[in-house]
């Protein structure tokens, strides 16, 4: 004769345990603690992707049921999770889920939410969200470098076996006047097709301001990528920076940069310019750059933050407000990096550093002083591809 279990006692609302944090009542344990459920929501909701003020300004507000002060509230759960170790108070057995996390959020009154549900770690709790944005920069960077790199190998006098045309094996070269303009050419058109490709509303836009988009970002980014790849492709080469996706050079100008120079110059005096102009700037941008030590990941972000800054621009008001938008959701996804993929508590300096990369590579009137005297010493005609891009003079491409 088979005999029942006894019926497991059902929780009840008297049985509750009160919340850590706000005072309220919960049936079950959340965080590994006796934590309420509209607590664990706002904690998991919070964690690596706001940042709150205090209401009060003094940090110490207090934290209640029906309490508003969300700084303080995350606060206060932050120091239990730093405190309790994992696993302690009381954990519930049921494997019902929550509630959805929009109809939790910001709940006040939330006494009537304590039905049980399955109880996690403060790490579990953290788990990694998907970073749709860099996951689209990785992917739309790693077709614009193919694109460069096959580019700019095929056009070369004597391009190199298609087994050799790839990054591996790629046999760079020192850049003349003559490979640095086509290689500007292949990375302002690989640029607008990254824009589309990681931001596609991009193609929404007229084609006059995808334009302005890739010229402004062009001059950023120039400086900025040349220096990351030749920190890591050269770093026993400190004076190299990248003049192309596969051709370097150094502050020395010298006779086989004017090789193909298609204007009579005065080589010496026009050698002597550029290596005074130019020696502190490669100088500033590798040492910054040495001493940055940027991940694959940080780069990429950063590339999208600099593909967005539009603050000296004349552009309308509606781009302004896409740039913002952009700008925020990049950081936003910046801030999840570092909280739950490299598990960092205080990374506001880290932060800091790498949003000094964006004042730093930003030389564009220096990039445009440079190139008026390379037009005024016979370099540059008015006529040539890079000179008209300096000047903004794009042609009317919604005519």
């Amino acid at each position: 004769m088979s005999t029942k279990r006894p019926a497991k006692p059902k929780k009840r609302f008297g049985d509750c345990q009160e919340c850590l944090v706000c005072g309220g009542k919960t049936i079950s344990a959340h965080l590994g603690m006796n934590v309420c459920r509209a607590c664990s929501v706002f904690y998991r909701r919070s964690v690596g992707k706001r940042v709150y003020e205090c209401r009060s300004n003094t940090g110490k507000c207090e934290v209640s049921k029906g309490a508003t002060c969300r700084k303080c509230r995350f606060e206060r759960i932050e120091r239990l999770l730093a405190t309790s170790g994992e696993g302690e108070g009381k954990k519930s057995t049921d494997d019902s889920s929550p509630d959805s996390l929009k109809e939790l959020e910001g709940d006040a009154d939330h006494t009537h939410r304590c039905e049980a549900s399955s109880s996690s770690s403060a790490n579990e709790c953290a788990t990694a969200q998907p970073r749709q944005i860099v996951e689209r920069i990785r992917s739309s960077y790693k077709t614009m470098c193919q694109i460069r790199l096959t580019s700019e190998l095929l056009i070369r006098p004597d391009p190199p076996h298609p087994l050799l045309m790839n990054e591996d094996d790629c046999p760079y070269a020192q850049a003349t006047f003559g490979t640095m303009q086509s290689s500007n050419r292949i990375l302002l058109t690989s640029i607008l097709g990254f824009g589309k490709s990681a931001f596609p509303e991009l193609a929404d836009l007229s084609k006059q301001l995808q334009w302005t988009l890739a010229v402004n970002f062009l001059y950023r980014f120039g400086p900025f990528e040349s220096s990351y790849r030749a920190d890591k492709l050269f770093p026993q080469y400190p004076d190299r920076i990248f003049a192309g996706f596969t051709y370097w050079l150094t502050h020395n100008y010298d006779e086989h940069y004017f090789s193909d120079c298609p204007n009579p110059i005065d080589k010496e005096h026009v050698m002597s310019s550029m290596h005074n102009h130019c020696k502190t700037h490669h100088t500033n941008f590798r040492t910054f750059m040495r001493r940055l030590k940027l991940t694959e990941t940080e780069f990429l972000y950063l590339s999208a933050l600099l593909f967005w800054t539009t603050d000296n621009l004349d552009v309308p008001d509606t781009l302004s407000a896409i740039a913002a938008q952009h700008r925020a959701a990049i950081m936003q996804e910046l801030h999840v990096y570092f909280k739950e993929e490299l598990r960092m508590d205080n990374y506001a300096a880290r932060l800091g550093e790498l949003l000094t990369a964006i004042q730093m590579f930003d030389k564009i009137d220096a990039v445009k002083e440079n190139f008026e005297f390379l037009r005024l010493v016979n370099v540059f005609s008015e006529d040539s591809f890079v000179y008209r891009v300096l000047r903004d003079e794009a042609p009317q491409l919604d005519a």
